[in-house]
């Protein structure tokens, strides 16, 4: 139930960074990748600092998985801007 938290969380991370135009690539896929493994890396994290589990939610961990998420793809944006031009 955590880890469904957890990729939940990241979800509404990639959903709200759509709502943002700046930097935005025209597929949604690569940003949902981003979203998807930061958010799991940041549930793994909030597990090793005791923020609930891996099998149980915990709003503390859905929120540094949505802020972890939420910067990843913000970090991916910049990175993806500088490449392409």
């Amino acid at each position: 139930m955590g880890i469904a938290t957890w990729l939940l969380a990241g979800a509404g991370a990639l959903a709200a960074a759509r709502l943002i135009r700046t930097g935005r690539p025209p597929s949604w896929w690569i940003e949902g990748v981003v979203a998807a493994a930061a958010a799991l890396l940041a549930g793994l994290g909030a597990t090793a600092l005791d923020f609930g589990g891996w099998q149980e939610p915990d709003w503390r961990a859905g929120s540094f998985a949505f802020l972890t998420a939420f910067a990843a793809i913000g970090i991916w944006r910049v990175a993806w801007g500088r490449h392409r031009g």
